[in-house]
């Protein structure tokens, strides 16, 4: 499960969800490729020679609606799935309707997805201009890093990463490996036979959520 941190605004708590697998696919499938609205975004900062620019604080209200839909519809369906049969289940659940729920709430000008440093699906992997954030993740806990950081990208581009903390949730299926459930291994090993998404701790920066996101987009917070 995942466990968003607070963002600053009210209007932008987050509720909580599971499993960094891949926005990913279908019950008894392996790792398939990403939907095209949670695909890692372009380089589009890597047609310069310069690291983005980067600042801390929540994102314009559109993204951050777009991610709280994200969340919010994907925690639903772990939960709904932790119920009826507990982890294996849930992380079929999650194999099965992520990248359909990230095509959903996604928009023109704005892409959502999840990262992280240890991945259950590569398909996964960071867009590249967030790839020096989440290399730096290991070890790091919630006090040593920005809970949320905006990157100007150039040419009306920005990205939005928001920390993932593991939850006790989470714990069922990203905790230490020895401690996991023999029935969750092998659904593990048949979904994500690279899984590197165990050996979590409570409290544990996990990932990011992230978004990447046009000036249209940021624009319509001043349009109302």
């Amino acid at each position: 499960m995942f466990h968003a941190v607070p963002r600053t605004r009210p209007i932008l708590s987050l509720a909580l969800g599971v499993a960094l697998s891949a926005p990913a696919a279908g019950c008894g499938r392996k790792a398939p490729a990403e939907g095209s609205a949670a695909a890692p975004a372009a380089a589009t900062a890597a047609t310069t020679n310069t690291a983005p620019s980067v600042k801390a604080g929540p994102p314009p209200a559109q993204v951050a609606a777009v991610l709280k839909a994200l969340q919010q519809q994907l925690g639903a369906e772990l939960k709904g799935a932790m119920a009826r049969g507990g982890p294996v289940e849930a992380v079929s659940a999650c194999n099965l309707r992520a990248p359909a729920i990230a095509t959903t709430v996604s928009r023109p000008g704005l892409r959502v997805g999840r990262t992280s440093h240890r991945l259950r699906n590569p398909n996964n992997a960071a867009p590249a201009w967030a790839a020096d954030a989440v290399a730096a993740l290991p070890g790091k806990r919630l006090d040593k890093i920005p809970a949320q950081q905006t990157f100007d990208l150039g040419e009306g581009k920005h990205g939005y990463l928001e920390v993932i903390l593991t939850g006790e949730l989470c714990l069922s299926c990203h905790g230490p490996s020895d401690g996991l459930d023999a029935g969750l291994k092998s659904k593990l090993a048949e979904l994500y036979p690279h899984d590197a998404a165990t050996g979590f701790a409570k409290g544990d920066v996990r990932g990011f959520f992230w978004a990447e996101y046009d000036d249209t987009v940021a624009a319509a917070d001043t349009e109302h």
